[in-house]
């Protein structure tokens, strides 16, 4: 009897042991972004808010493509974040409705250059960050001269050298890599004008699909109650997620 009652303990703890554990998700995330983390803090927004739901989140700084491919090949959990163009091209990437911050592409140029101006883009040289299917879509629909390069410092270091005219660029992005270089913030002009906008979601792999309700409930509660601490966040989340 005594035997008995060890053994039932013994497989209480461990089944008490085994609920406890938390399940990790290896997630990609933009590698253009990793020079802004300090900014923006997707990492840890994201990392806190799965945590409260028993998920141990380990962020991977990848291309987007490359994140897509490793999510279906299965060596990736998912993507962070994700836009809607990326389930079109790799079907095992399934996104987690809603989105969870909305961006919105801008033409940033030099303020110096009095005659720029965005409804004449096409006869200019632009760049924009390696791969973004949103940005080659615009470019594409109105047929722009455009370089890709891997890093927002690197298409400044154009915009400055005067070797393109302007920067196809989300205006998050903008504003956070001149809160990082404010010696750059008299020479640099971010045109108001919104040329595209995009969602971006918390995507997952099709064979992690049974964990989108978790993942969703603690988001939803993670934009509803801890923004404050993430002031970046505040102005492109989602505020109906």
């Amino acid at each position: 009897m005594k035997l008995a009652r060890i053994l039932f303990a013994f497989t209480v703890t461990c089944l008490s042991a085994s609920a406890l554990k938390a399940e990790s998700l290896n997630i990609g995330t933009y590698d253009h972004l990793k020079s802004l983390d300090q900014i923006f803090r997707l990492k840890d927004f994201a990392s806190e808010a799965l945590k409260k739901e028993n998920f141990d989140v380990t962020f991977h700084s990848t291309p987007v493509l490359r994140s897509a491919e490793l999510v279906q090949k299965g060596t990736l959990d998912g993507i962070f974040p994700c836009s809607s163009d990326i389930p079109k091209i790799f079907p095992d990437v399934i996104l987690i409705e809603p989105p969870i911050l909305y961006t919105h592409l801008i033409a940033v140029s030099l303020k110096e250059d009095k005659a720029f101006s965005v409804a004449n883009l096409e006869k200019m040289r632009g760049t924009s960050i390696l791969n973004n299917l949103g940005v080659q879509d615009f470019a594409q629909k109105r047929n722009l001269k455009i370089l890709e390069v891997a890093q927002p410092q690197q298409a400044f270091e154009l915009l400055e050298k005067k070797r393109v005219e302007f920067i196809l660029l989300s205006q998050d992005v903008a504003l956070a890599f001149l809160e990082l270089h404010p010696n750059l913030k008299d020479k640099i002009q971010l045109n108001p004008e919104i040329l595209v906008e995009a969602a971006q979601y918390f995507a997952i792999s099709k064979k992690k699909s049974h964990l989108a309700p978790k993942i969703k409930k603690a988001l939803k509660q993670a934009l509803h109650e801890n923004l404050k601490k993430y002031p970046h966040l505040k102005d492109i989340a989602n505020k109906n997620f």
